[in-house]
């Protein structure tokens, strides 16, 4: 293969590499941003926004601050002031965290911009994890999860999609199960998936300035990708191989974002007779 069709092969991989990244990106903060304000305008109208926040926030927003936390020490930005949990009606925050990334580092602009869509991969181990403990059935669904996601015969976007549509239709079919109703570790799930699901989101604030952070690790991409192909790995193979990856950590996150709709329908539907008598 010759150096022209090398640069081809790496362009292409690299183009699907960010094309499909974006539409991930993109596809997961608006469901998350979707989840949380209709469970939290849903329990707001039921219980109030005083009570919603402090039955919930003292869970929800300490994990959402403290994802944001752990993601500054990995890249060593310095964090100037930390507060998981600090209610502030007038100024609209529940807890912060302020940290001082160096201007000039792009090492830390990728830290910025992981650290600020964190919140949400730390709220879905919460509820993965807890799932897990507390719910019978999902150790069976993870399980065929993973396995269809790495099967070597799927390689097509669409193949894909299917599995990731089915992981977020079992998610949803675990807290619909009857079953459950009897059993308290649902009712105590249910709780904990209260609080993380009203403060999962990433806020404006937090994805204020990660533009820079897109940039470093689109350029990580198409470096990689050209250091795959001079070592004679083909980069459109590579993409395919840690694709069935990707599609596991999708397929988690169909499951956690299928729980959570179905909470947040749940929810929803629960809060219609406070707003009545209220």
């Amino acid at each position: 293969m010759d150096i022209s069709d090398q640069i081809i092969r790496v362009l292409i991989a690299s183009a699907v590499q960010i094309g499909i990244g974006a539409m991930v990106l993109f596809s997961v903060l608006w469901l998350a941003n979707a989840i949380q304000g209709f469970t939290f305008r849903a329990m707001t109208s039921a219980i109030g926004l005083r009570p919603l926040v402090y039955s919930t926030g003292w869970i929800g927003t300490t994990v959402h601050e403290f994802s944001h936390l752990v993601v500054l020490q990995v890249f060593r930005i310095k964090v100037v002031a930390f507060k998981p949990f600090s209610p502030d009606f007038e100024n609209e925050h529940l807890g912060y965290v302020i940290s001082e990334p160096d201007p000039g580092n792009p090492f830390h602009w990728l830290g910025f911009f992981l650290a600020g869509i964190a919140p949400i991969f730390g709220g879905v181990s919460l509820i993965l994890l807890s799932a897990y403990l507390l719910l019978p059935d999902l150790d069976r669904v993870v399980s065929e999860t993973v396995i269809a996601s790495i099967d070597k015969e799927i390689v097509s976007v669409h193949g894909h999609l299917l599995i990731v549509a089915k992981a977020t239709y079992d998610g949803m079919r675990l807290l619909f199960d009857s079953s459950n109703l009897g059993r308290w570790q649902f009712w105590v799930f249910l709780y904990l998936a209260s609080c993380v699901f009203c403060h999962f989101a990433p806020s404006r604030q937090d994805l204020h300035g990660i533009s820079r952070g897109l940039a470093v690790l689109m350029m990580l991409l198409l470096v990689g990708n050209t250091a795959a192909a001079f070592l004679w790995f083909d980069p459109v193979a590579y993409t395919l191989y840690w694709g069935r990856y990707l599609g596991v950590v999708l397929s988690l996150l169909g499951v956690a974002f299928g729980i959570g709709l179905a909470h947040c329908f749940v929810t929803c539907v629960a809060a219609i007779p406070f707003r009545v008598f209220r």
